[in-house]
């Protein structure tokens, strides 16, 4: 579980950014002293961020090693030149390393077989695009987790009616669960190719063990306005996922707690 704290200094936060980590475009925002407990934060604030701030409790709760992170959320609506967001919009702010150096999977691999695998059967909850390893005190980290679960917009929600609302999250887990087992075979498919086969499918079948209050416990979040409905639906399409897991392993699996 993690709390999603409001922020009412976004555009004051933004101004004091430093300048020169912001004009390349590739390079991301690095705030100061947003949070407590993080001197320097990387600030990311897209309409699907809550995706990034679920992903990082489902990485943390299976073991993939990450950045500290703190989700937040606007209550008033943001117009900048940078950024054009309605209330309710979640971002996170993920702790910035000053020793850190990407890693290609090959790398990542021989420097940390356990995470690289650990992080591999993590793609299976992702989209597309899958998540970067990176190296920082001589450990493997794996970062850039905004695609886990279906393309949640909490201030589109937000604004929504309550049957627009349902109805825009059915269509979501639907769509997320035509994509099951593809995504499942795209996985182990870069397993092979990496030599972790064996070790991605222990990981895998490893989940399958994990219980129903245990996923929702971690997939939890609290602080904002839609909080208890987007929990309970980030657990059910990660439950009904897992049953995808299971099924591919031809292991038993288990009922999936309802959203709504």
């Amino acid at each position: 579980m993690s709390e999603i704290i409001e922020l009412q200094s976004v555009v004051k936060l933004l101004e004091k950014t430093n300048s020169k980590l912001i004009k390349a475009p590739l390079v991301p925002s690095v705030v100061t002293e947003a949070v407590p407990g993080m001197p320097k934060s990387i600030f990311k604030f897209k309409p699907i961020s809550v995706c990034e701030v679920f992903g990082y409790q489902i990485a943390e709760a299976i073991g993939v090693r990450v950045p500290q992170m703190q989700g937040f959320w606007i209550r008033k609506a943001l117009r900048s030149k940078r950024f054009d967001a309605d209330p309710g919009r979640i971002g996170i702010l993920v702790k910035y390393h000053e020793d850190w150096k990407p890693l290609g999977r090959e790398y990542a691999v021989e420097l940390d077989v356990v995470q690289a695998a650990r992080a591999l059967a993590l793609c299976v909850f992702d989209r597309f695009e899958w998540g970067e390893f990176g190296l920082s005190g001589g450990k493997v980290y794996f970062v850039d987790l905004e695609r886990l679960l279906p393309p949640m917009q909490p201030e589109a929600l937000l604004a929504a009616s309550e049957i627009d609302r349902m109805e825009e999250l059915n269509y979501l887990a639907v769509g997320y669960g035509n994509v099951s087992f593809s995504a499942i075979g795209e996985v182990l498919e870069e397993a092979e190719q990496l030599g972790l086969q064996v070790r991605v499918e222990q990981e895998l079948q490893r989940l399958c063990h994990l219980k129903s209050d245990t996923y929702c416990r971690f997939l939890e979040i609290s602080g904002h306005p839609l909080d208890k409905l987007l929990s309970h639906f980030a657990a059910f399409v990660f439950g009904n996922r897992l049953n995808s897991i299971a099924g591919w392993f031809d292991l038993p699996t288990h009922e999936v707690p309802d959203w709504r």
